[in-house]
């Protein structure tokens, strides 16, 4: 019956109802290149659930699930190589988008935890 619409408030602190921006596909990697980039410093990101990663995770991994990602880009350095997995490679591919769309040049797509 009454329609309700929403419009940010600018100055107030509200937070945005707005996708985020996403940019291109992370360039998509092998295990092998995952791990030859980790060895060299890249961090390696899981953005699967908070609840998946404590049942298990790669060894260093840093957990930001894939729906926090857009609020939490600060956490990571834009200029950092950035090795992204999840489960079945779905949640990666956003994450990779969400990333390059924030700016972030150096994304790497895993896919699957299990290509590690």
């Amino acid at each position: 019956m009454f329609g309700l619409a929403l419009t940010p408030c600018p100055g107030c602190g509200a937070a945005s109802t707005e996708a985020p921006a996403l940019g291109a596909p992370a360039t998509q990697v092998t295990g092998r290149q995952a791990r030859e980039l980790v060895r060299e410093g890249a961090v390696l990101l899981d953005v699967r659930s908070s609840f998946e990663y404590a049942i298990g995770h790669l060894d260093g991994a840093v957990n930001i699930p894939v729906d926090e990602l857009p609020t939490r880009t600060s956490e990571l350095d834009p200029d950092a190589e950035i090795v992204v997995y999840c489960l079945s490679g779905h949640r990666s591919e956003q994450a990779g988008r969400v990333l390059t769309g924030a700016g972030f040049d150096h994304i790497h797509d895993l896919g699957s935890i299990a290509n590690y």
